[in-house]
C-alpha cells in the first residue's frame, strides 16, 4: 500500500510539472503570436486581439462575449463562476504605444526571442502581463478547482488613448461584467532583478492623482500694439508662474517607504 502511494504522488507530481511546463510553453507561443498582432493605437484595431482570444476561448470551451465600442474596437471578457466571495477581474488592453522603427534593432511587432527574453511592442504594455492572465485563468478553468469567488478574464481597447472606447465603454454599456466584482488586478506593478538575481516583484496599493485648476481673468479688450501689464492674458501667465516657482513639496507614504527600504536590502550603500 505505501508503495502505491508513494508511486501515485510521483505521478501526480510529474503530471502536474508536466502540465505546468505545457502551459509555460504556450504562454510563450501565445504572447509572441499576441505582439505579431498589429493593435498599434491610433487607430487601434483592437478586434484583432479580441478575434485571438476568441479562438482560444473556444478552443477550450469557455463561454465569453465581444463588443464593439466603435468600427474595429474590440473588447472581450468571460467569467468562471464560483462562490459569493467578492468577485476577482483580471484586467488588461490590447492596444499598444507607436513604435520608431528607426530606434529598434529588430522589427516591433516580431516577437523575437532573444537571450531567454521576448522582445517587442507590448510585451511589457501590456501584453506580456495580459498572457500571464490568460494563462492563470485557463489554468484555474482546466483544473476544475472549486473556486470561491467568480473570475473575469477582461481585456480592453483604448488604454493608451484615454480608454473612453474600452473600459470607459464598457463601465456605461456593458455594465453588467462588473456585477458582484470586489477586486481588480491591472497593470503597474513588475519583477524587476536585484543585485543578487532575486525577482522583486512591486505591489501598488495606490496612485498619485492629478489636480484640475481653471484659471479666469477678465479684463476689457486691448490692442497687441500696446499690451498692457493688467490684461487677462498677463495675469493668468504670472498665475501659471507662481505655480511652476512653487512645486509642492515630496511626501512619501508609508507604504512608498517601506517599499524602498526593503529594496535597499540588496543595494551597495
Amino acid at each position: 500500500m505505501r508503495i502505491k502511494v508513494l508511486i501515485t504522488f510521483f505521478v501526480s507530481l510529474l503530471t502536474a510539472q508536466s502540465f505546468a511546463q505545457m502551459l509555460e510553453d504556450e504562454a510563450v507561443e501565445w504572447l509572441q503570436n499576441l505582439i505579431r498582432i498589429d493593435t498599434i493605437n491610433p487607430p487601434g484595431n483592437e478586434y484583432r486581439a479580441v478575434d485571438f482570444y476568441s479562438r482560444i476561448f473556444e478552443a477550450e470551451g469557455i463561454d465569453y462575449h465581444t463588443a464593439e465600442s466603435a468600427e474595429g474596437r474590440g473588447n472581450i471578457w468571460a467569467r468562471l463562476e464560483g462562490g459569493d466571495e467578492p468577485g476577482l477581474i483580471l484586467l488588461q488592453h490590447t492596444d499598444v504605444v507607436p513604435a520608431e522603427e528607426e530606434f529598434w534593432t529588430i522589427e516591433p511587432l516580431s516577437g523575437e526571442i532573444r537571450d531567454g527574453y521576448i522582445l517587442g511592442r507590448g510585451t511589457r504594455d501590456m501584453k506580456g502581463l495580459g498572457i500571464i492572465q490568460l494563462a492563470t485563468f485557463l489554468s484555474l478553468h482546466r483544473s476544475g478547482v472549486e473556486l470561491n469567488r467568480d473570475v473575469i478574464f477582461l481585456a480592453t481597447a483604448d488604454e493608451e488613448a484615454g480608454g473612453y472606447f474600452g473600459v470607459g465603454w464598457l463601465i456605461e454599456n456593458r455594465s453588467e461584467i462588473f456585477d458582484g466584482a470586489g477586486v481588480l488586478l491591472n497593470e503597474g506593478g513588475g519583477g524587476s532583478r536585484s543585485e543578487d538575481g532575486n525577482v522583486v516583484f512591486g505591489v501598488e496599493v495606490t496612485q498619485k492623482v492629478p489636480v484640475w485648476l481653471r484659471l479666469n481673468a477678465i479684463d476689457i479688450p486691448g490692442h497687441g500694439s500696446s499690451p498692457r501689464t493688467t490684461s487677462s492674458v498677463t495675469r493668468i501667465v504670472q498665475a501659471l508662474n507662481i505655480l511652476l516657482e512653487n512645486p509642492f513639496p515630496p511626501r512619501i507614504i508609508g507604504p512608498v517607504a517601506e517599499y524602498f527600504s526593503g529594496l535597499s536590502v540588496d543595494m551597495d550603500e
